[in-house]
């Protein structure tokens, strides 16, 4: 991990981000961080969290960016989904699953 992912997680914790989550998205399975937030690549001109959960809701509004002061962007799949996606948009499942950070739950891998 580089000092500057290091200290973004550290930061997502202090905010109690997953405990945030967990209360407002029932049944969450998995929650991943991806995205340059991620990756140690953020600075003042892209600093937008992006995560992503599995979670048996269609969609949720959790106000993320007010709670947080960030520019904040939630992807939520059911499991079916996310399996979906990772036959159509193989790119974005793979960036998932290589660059992200299981913040909660287990990497989404789909057999």
């Amino acid at each position: 991990l580089h000092l500057k992912t290091a200290y973004n997680l550290a930061w997502l914790e202090e905010n109690n981000l997953l405990e945030y989550i967990e209360e407002r998205l029932p049944g969450l399975s998995t929650l991943v961080l991806y995205g340059s937030f991620a990756k140690g690549e953020n600075d003042e001109s892209s600093d937008n969290i992006d995560l992503l959960a599995i979670a048996p809701v269609k969609r949720a509004d959790l106000h993320l960016t007010d709670y947080l002061g960030k520019e904040t962007s939630l992807v939520i799949f059911s499991t079916s989904k996310w399996k979906e996606q990772a036959k159509n948009n193989r790119a974005f499942y793979i960036d998932v699953l290589t660059e992200g950070i299981v913040l909660f739950g287990t990497r989404p891998v789909v057999d």
